[in-house]
């Protein structure tokens, strides 16, 4: 069994770049290949020449494995593999995925390893590390499927709406929109929303804001991060995370924390996954005189 630990805003150092993964899609497809060695598929890959840089590696690969020759390239995260049973060594080696926007191909060059370019919508069958590209597959699909941007006014009855299906808070729209506008214009707290490309519907969102006290540095407590239930599992929540993170590393926290309820355990697996650990368990007591 393997792991996959994602680096999404962390400075990881250039010598660790040992390989470079590439999703890349043509003409509404997704490009694979199979290697003329092998009967199985992945996504286009290699390892990292002497003197050339990660992104390098990036672009020649996909010529070399694809036949793209004109394209757009985007880093999405490094990413590290290890045994599931085993910790992750912090100067080991890691990984890039990018997602590539190819507009113009030809064959592969004849001395490529490549035996097979295939093109479809879902991964194919059968996968050459079948622990690993579904994972990679299917951040790159949310990636180029949502993205995140910073909450505004008008998303409020589209917040008020995942608050209830994703999180089971109803509180009427009314008042979510008089909320978001107090936070949004105190300018204190993070608020991002992920939207769908394709329909422009919200997803998910995640709202941080600052965790101050006398006895630690200054951290972020995420107050909700939630999805619709129609867009879970597509890689959505790893992504609004990310983004909150990178937010709280810009503003000087030290961390992130945040409040889980017991009874949500796929939360619990969902943050521990990210890196995320267990410090205690509490008890939540509020006392409330105003409804």
């Amino acid at each position: 069994m393997y792991r996959i630990d994602y680096y999404w805003h962390e400075t990881v150092a250039d010598d660790r770049f040992r390989y470079a993964v590439i999703a890349a899609r043509h003409a509404g497809q997704w490009l694979f290949v199979r290697q003329k060695t092998r009967d199985s598929y992945e996504l286009p890959a290699g390892r990292r020449e002497s003197g050339e840089s990660i992104e390098g590696t990036a672009r020649r690969e996909l010529f070399e494995e694809t036949g793209a020759v004109r394209f757009d390239l985007e880093a999405i995260c490094a990413f590290a593999v290890s045994q599931a049973d085993q910790d992750t060594d912090p100067e080991g080696d890691c990984g890039m995925l990018y997602l590539a926007e190819v507009y113009e191909k030809g064959d592969v060059p004849p001395n490529s390893e490549i035996g097979e370019v295939r093109q479809g919508v879902k991964l194919p069958e059968p996968l050459h590390y079948p622990e690993i590209q579904p994972k990679l597959f299917a951040l790159a699909e949310a990636w180029s499927g949502y993205r995140v941007r910073p909450a505004l006014p008008e998303d409020a009855a589209a917040i008020c709406r995942i608050n209830s299906l994703g999180l089971g808070y109803d509180y009427p729209e009314d008042k979510t929109a008089g909320k978001l506008a107090v936070i949004l214009a105190a300018g204190q707290d993070g608020l991002f929303v992920a939207e769908h490309r394709a329909s422009s519907e919200l997803a998910g969102y995640i709202h941080l804001g600052p965790y101050e006290c006398t006895y630690a540095d200054s951290l972020k407590n995420i107050l909700a991060l939630a999805v619709l239930p129609e867009h879970q599992g597509k890689m959505v929540g790893r992504m609004l995370l990310a983004e909150g993170e990178r937010w709280a590393r810009a503003a000087g926290a030290s961390g992130v924390r945040l409040v889980s309820g017991s009874a949500r355990t796929g939360a619990h697996r969902f943050y521990a996954a990210c890196g995320y650990r267990l410090r205690k368990d509490q008890k939540n007591f509020i006392k409330q005189w105003l409804q």
